[in-house]
């Protein structure tokens, strides 16, 4: 066996990692890589290294995908954890933790060659028949379902051999990235006299340079076009000049970007709420605070004393932090609340983002750039570097529970990886589940109320 062995999950049910082998350094645990599997390329996750014990022969790694993990260290284990507890296929777990963009896996295509002719097994002129309808490269999954002949690799292998179709595997999608065109002065004409003898007979052209000039030197190529009046034309000469050059810029997606942020509201807390944001302060200097559970009537002011514990992980102790809340209650108003006070700091990670938007809130939490990533349960893997607080509100509620597999209840796994880091897990509840009610009767758990409403009113009579 050349190379050295390491294990890989795949993002299949089941329940075990699988062997290949990999030339010259070891990825470390946690990275992208792609993998043959059967007769298909899937993309797994390196965990370990493997042992190769009893197996006569080992397949090997077709490329790495990635020279930084996608899943660190930290993530690993809690996923670790996850597949045990709730006996769940690692892989699977893996997915659920990651953009969709990022376990995309390669797609096999046939194309026929020539007319589809009746030579050949019945199963063979099949196949034929059906890439001879329409003409374009057909999917082999797509092909394999309408068909309805159950595996279909044997006669694509036969054909494909003969020369009668041709078989091409797309290797999987990089993540999608966004970018806009972006004209860029390369040459600054400060001489007066060089300025009149690039443009002496291109006025346009010297109009578009001074437009760049005055707007600092770059701008989009959409805008010069569009709002500028510039033609096509204008630009290349500039180009052709070398006075600009034309880059590819990343747009970064943020369906927030176009909000007009909120003034926050100055709220002072309440005797109730700044003795357990006293507590809660004191909870944040311990290496290993317990859960927390804030049990707060309708109107008490939880979402105040979530916002004050923010302000101190983000602000004071510079740290990141997840708020939790039911996919019902993750409105625009509930985000509204927490980008007043935290603005671009904050990352939402909801089911109704696009798949680039999801994709960029994911890189910028794991780069830093975002520090509260503020979600439905799936947000309790946001990749947040210096994690310090989880909050979970209503942390009573069903929703928390992923029915598909892998099967999670995120609550739990929020305390969990709260533990494993040092982080404080803050629940909060009007009506405290049964579990969490008894593990702060038992100790388990720092119990904290707050039985009146801000502003003295009264509860409705029951």
């Amino acid at each position: 066996m050349a190379g050295s062995l390491v294990d890989v999950a795949l993002p299949l049910p089941v329940y075990s990692t699988f062997t290949y082998s990999v030339e010259g350094p070891v990825p470390p645990a946690g990275t992208r890589v792609l993998v043959p599997f059967r007769r298909e390329e899937r993309i797994g996750w390196i965990v370990g290294a493997g042992s190769g014990a009893g197996l006569t022969r080992v397949r090997p790694i077709l490329d790495i995908l990635e020279g930084e993990p996608s899943v660190p260290p930290e993530l690993l284990e809690l996923s670790g954890w996850i597949a045990d507890y709730y006996l769940a296929p690692l892989g699977m777990v893996l997915r659920t933790s990651l953009p969709s963009a990022l376990s995309d896996s390669s797609r096999d295509y046939l194309t026929l060659v020539g007319k589809a002719d009746d030579v050949g097994t019945p199963r063979e002129r099949k196949l034929l028949a059906a890439l001879g309808q329409g003409g374009a490269p057909r999917r082999v999954r797509t092909l394999r379902k309408a068909l309805a002949m159950g595996s279909i690799w044997p006669e694509i292998r036969a054909l494909a051999t003969q020369g009668r179709i041709c078989h091409q595997t797309v290797p999987p999608r990089d993540p999608p990235v966004r970018t806009h065109r972006v004209v860029r002065v390369m040459n600054w004409l400060s001489d007066l006299n060089d300025r009149e003898n690039m443009f002496r007979r291109a006025s346009r052209q010297r109009e578009a340079y001074e437009a760049l000039e005055s707007s600092g030197g770059s701008a989009e190529l959409a805008h010069l076009l569009h709002q500028g009046g510039f033609s096509r034309s204008v630009i290349r000469g500039l180009e052709d000049k070398g006075v600009v050059v034309l880059e590819d810029v990343e747009v970064l997606r943020d369906p927030f970007r176009e909000e007009i942020r909120a003034e926050p509201k100055k709220l002072v807390p309440t005797r109730d709420q700044a003795a357990v944001l006293a507590a809660l302060g004191e909870m944040l200097q311990e290496p290993n605070p317990p859960p927390a559970l804030l049990h707060g009537v309708t109107g008490s002011g939880k979402t105040l004393v979530y916002i004050e514990l923010l302000k101190e992980v983000v602000h004071n102790r510079n740290q990141g932090a997840i708020v939790l809340v039911p996919e019902i209650a993750l409105t625009p108003q509930t985000v509204s609340r927490f980008r007043a006070h935290f603005g671009d700091d904050v990352a939402v990670l909801h089911s109704a983002l696009s798949e680039g938007e999801r994709f960029d809130a994911w890189r910028q939490l794991r780069e830093g750039k975002k520090r509260i990533a503020v979600g439905a349960r799936s947000a309790v893997f946001a990749p947040i570097p210096r994690l310090g607080a989880i909050v979970v509100d209503e942390e009573h509620d069903g929703s928390y529970k992923q029915s598909e597999g892998p099967r999670y209840q995120a609550r739990d796994v929020a305390i969990v990886r709260a533990a494993r880091v040092g982080a404080l897990c803050l629940l909060g509840s009007a009506t405290p589940s049964l579990e969490s009610w008894q593990n702060a009767q038992i100790g388990k758990f720092r119990l904290f109320s707050l039985l009146n409403r801000v502003g003295g009113g009264a509860l409705p009579p029951v």
